[in-house]
């Protein structure tokens, strides 16, 4: 089964320095003569948008200058937002900017501006995950409403021909500091258009009747399924002076834990004499390097333009792998060309990228406990036990459309029959010979792919309503589903006393859900969502609740965002809380399944 390439040609635009404009929302062309135009606003399959939209991007010591134009013949359709503007705002007629300061192609910064002086600033990060088969590109977003984000601006409407508007954004508010000259930022731009059917149609409260119009984006830099605010593909803006190297391409491969290999191309007026590139992976948390750079010549390729081939390690850490690529004047010299990329893998947490070492042949040892990178270690070493299970069908020659099966085809599990749940508890229980390894197994084997995210990348309101096998089926990832599976295939497992099975049970802890396993007397926490490796500081053994309340940092080292919600916990409720089952109450997925 093949991966997908994660591969991107940005736009490259200017943003020249200018004089300050006047901020009316008309767009006097004189005021914005110095700026740079662009009109690359097309519609997310490359064609041609309905009405033209034109661009114009400057800057000065203190602000970046923006205008719009947006050409609409049937003005007299565009309405005002709601009183809630940050919410209604998205339903009308507006663009939006997206700024990535850092050119690190994971953080924006968002303006949405309508027609009536109304305005919404946002601040967000995306990532870019994968997962098995084909269509396996994820996209993870964190977005909020940004505080202390302003702009100054003006809007404006002429009749029967277009509305516009003029920015001012403070570099100030965006949290940075004046470009120099060459300095490069991610950019996007989208506009919405929404036309209704006829004039005055009908309207549901403050939101558009959906029978009564038609919408339309356009946008300067997409990624397929209409994610313009993914940073991942903005335009590379650069300031004052036109780009001296501008990238082309950039084909990452399929990228995973191990090895990765790409290809870069850019162009380079000067030629490709004394240009060199880097590689470098560092942790998108603390900056910590997790691959060292590696710095080789650009080739000449075709003319005016340069390559080379990439060589870099992603591994396994407790949050995201970024990707720096430096493009050099001479080895170790001046910069001339700058980006990060951030490919998510679920908080760098997700397994399945351990299981490339043990599909490989390679025997992962178990580590020693005094190995300073025992975490990540035995985190490899756990999940090379395994099989890496993909999701099959009967094209495949399975038994049903649910199966879950090894590349090999030497483990497999039909999903359709009640009896896959004890079967997967004795798979995990075999391949270990402790049980601290299996209770951290079976919570790998929760948190493969195929089993937590196959289907669905977001959760229907039916799906909060499943019967356990049905959510195995459905493939819903949300961390509650996760974690009752998790608990549910633990209670099937054999334990170390004879005749005696686990006992765990799936809790809410501070607006996310995982597991608890009785354990020494106590109980560990078992985060399939982020596998999520708990041990004692000593490194000996699972660390139970009380070890991690009496030494804190058990929890900072592995995850920190989860420290707070473990300390705070009451662990008086997991004694009356009952243990996770296998049965039949909830929604049937699908409806002729059954569970006995």
């Amino acid at each position: 089964m093949s991966l997908p390439t994660c591969r991107v040609a940005p736009k490259s635009v200017a943003c020249p320095r200018m004089n300050v404009p006047r901020l009316d929302g008309r767009i006097d062309e004189r005021d914005w003569k110095q700026a740079a135009r662009v009109s690359q606003i097309e519609l997310p399959d490359g064609g041609p948008a309905s009405s033209r939209t034109t661009l114009w991007l400057g800057h000065d010591d203190g602000y970046l200058y923006v205008a719009v134009r947006c050409e609409e013949k049937n003005t007299a359709a565009l309405q005002r937002c709601g009183n809630q503007a940050e919410h209604h705002i998205w339903l009308r007629d507006h663009v939006e900017l997206y700024l990535d300061t850092r050119h690190d192609h994971s953080h924006y910064c968002q303006f949405c501006f309508a027609p009536f002086e109304q305005c919404g600033a946002y601040r967000g990060a995306l990532s870019i995950s994968h997962r098995d088969g084909p269509g396996s590109l994820w996209v993870r977003q964190e977005s909020q409403v940004a505080e202390g984000m302003y702009c100054r601006f003006a809007t404006s409407v002429e009749e029967g021909v277009a509305w516009s508007m003029e920015a001012a954004i403070p570099f100030e508010s965006l949290g940075a500091e004046a470009p120099a000259a060459g300095a490069v930022w991610g950019l996007n731009l989208a506009r919405f258009t929404a036309w209704p059917t006829y004039q005055g149609a009908p309207t549901a409260g403050p939101w558009p009747n959906p029978q009564s119009q038609r919408a339309e984006w356009s946008m300067l830099s997409l990624l397929p399924g209409h994610l313009m605010q993914h940073p991942f593909v903005y335009a590379d803006m650069t300031f004052d002076e036109p780009a001296a190297i501008q990238l082309l391409d950039l084909d990452f491969g399929t990228p995973h834990f191990g090895e990765n290999r790409g290809r870069a191309r850019f162009k380079t007026p000067q030629g490709a004499a004394g240009l060199t590139v880097s590689t470098c992976v560092r942790s998108r948390k603390n900056g910590k390097v997790i691959d060292p750079v590696r710095e080789i010549p650009l080739a000449p390729s075709d003319r005016g333009t340069a390559c080379a081939d990439l060589l870099w390690k992603a591994k396994h850490y407790d949050d995201d792998n970024s990707l720096e690529v430096v493009v050099r004047r001479s080895a170790g010299g001046e910069v001339a060309w700058r980006g990060s990329y951030d490919f998510g893998w679920e908080q760098g947490a997700l397994p399945l990228g351990y299981l490339y070492k043990g599909e490989s042949g390679r025997t992962v040892p178990n580590p020693d406990p005094a190995d300073p990178e025992f975490l990540m270690k035995k985190g490899e070493y756990i999940a090379s036990r395994q099989h890496r299970l993909f999701r099959r069908s009967t094209a495949s020659g399975t038994p049903s459309d649910f199966t879950l099966e090894s590349a090999d085809g030497s483990v497999q599990f039909n999903l359709m029959d009640p009896a896959c749940i004890p079967a997967m508890a004795r798979y995990v229980h075999d391949c270990y010979d402790t049980e601290a390894d299996r209770l951290v197994g079976m919570m790998f084997f929760c948190s493969q792919s195929a089993i937590w995210r196959a289907h669905t990348a977001f959760d229907s309101a039916a799906s909060q309503r499943m019967e356990t096998l049905s959510l195995l089926r459905f493939g819903s990832g949300h961390c509650a589903h996760v974690g009752r599976i998790l608990a549910v295939i633990l209670n099937h497992m054999e334990s170390g006393e004879a005749g005696r099975l686990h006992r765990a049970r799936s809790f809410g802890i501070g607006g996310h859900v995982i597991a608890f396993a009785e354990y020494r007397g106590d109980y560990v926490p078992l985060d399939a969502t982020h596998a999520t490796l708990f041990y004692r500081l000593d490194n000996r053994d699972l660390a139970t609740l009380q070890e991690i309340r009496r030494e804190p940092e058990i929890a900072r080292r592995a995850y920190p965002f989860s420290m707070p919600a473990l300390m705070a916990f009451n662990a008086e409720y997991l004694p009356i809380h009952p243990l996770d089952e296998l049965d039949g109450l909830g929604i049937m997925y699908p409806p002729d399944a059954r569970t006995s």
